[in-house]
């Protein structure tokens, strides 16, 4: 996939922004997926689904939810969303991965040409986003549908790797892949590494396609990247507090 060249510029740009350079053309008529929470927004804080609906040839058909839904357990866009689950800015319907199953639904996915994935990780390996990434992996492979991943940096930096890997019969959603618990990896190196190595059910592999950061560093703290901060859960109200989680959750368990 061809990306402009933004190294000149002095500042991070996350997939979404570099997708915005793009204007959005590797959607163009299109029936897609979108599989996102409140932190997919570019450097100017707008929303990726509110950027999507200014392009009317990309039709959104569905709208996928991981853990704590669409924009958070705690922001008032949520109470918009009524019983029939319907967004108010796409039109689109709104579909859980992790309440009813952790698989999207047969009969939308078979409608679908690509699913677009927009999710801001924390860095640990706690987090349930990468579990559920996976498993759309696996439902995109058995209908063919294309995968684009933008890329987010790894708010702890990608330097630092700390804590053990999870024993095999401890494994859980909330330790799914064999990850020290501080990876220091973006969320498209984990993807990649999980496409690729056969850690998907049945080495089932998708068509995936990344669209890259510019500019982002590996020594670069989320703070320093000068990006909008949106709480990746609803107990991480900042870097400081995610940095206290990613030692601290471990004895919930995890």
């Amino acid at each position: 996939m061809k990306v402009p060249d933004l190294s000149f510029v002095n500042q991070v740009y996350t997939g979404l922004d570099i997708l915005e350079q793009m204007d959005f053309r590797i959607l163009e008529n299109k029936t897609i997926g979108v599989l996102c929470n409140q932190t997919a927004v570019n450097r100017n804080g707008r929303h990726l689904l509110e950027l999507i609906e200014t392009h009317s040839n990309i039709e959104v058909a569905a709208i996928f939810e991981p853990e704590f839904g669409l924009w958070g357990i705690d922001d008032k866009r949520t109470k918009l969303i009524g019983n029939d689950r319907i967004d108010p800015v796409t039109g689109a319907k709104i579909y859980s991965l992790i309440e009813r199953s952790v698989y999207p639904p047969d009969w939308i996915m078979s409608e679908l040409d690509i699913v677009l994935i927009d999710i801001q990780d924390t860095g640990v390996r706690y987090s349930t986003y990468i579990p559920s990434i996976t498993k759309f992996l696996e439902s995109a492979s058995d209908h063919e549908v294309s995968v684009i991943l933008l890329d987010r940096p790894n708010p702890l930096g990608g330097l630092k790797i700390e804590g053990p890997l999870p024993r095999t019969e401890y494994q859980s959603y909330e330790a799914y892949h064999l990850l020290p618990i501080r990876h220091g990896l973006t969320i498209a190196e984990i993807i990649i590494m999980v496409n690729e190595m056969g850690w998907v059910k049945d080495l089932k592999r998708a068509n995936l396609m990344i669209v890259p950061m510019a500019n982002w560093t590996r020594d670069q703290y989320f703070d320093d990247t000068k990006l909008p901060w949106k709480k990746p859960a609803p107990y991480i109200n900042d870097l400081h507090t995610l940095l206290m989680f990613s030692g601290l959750d471990l004895f919930r368990g995890t």
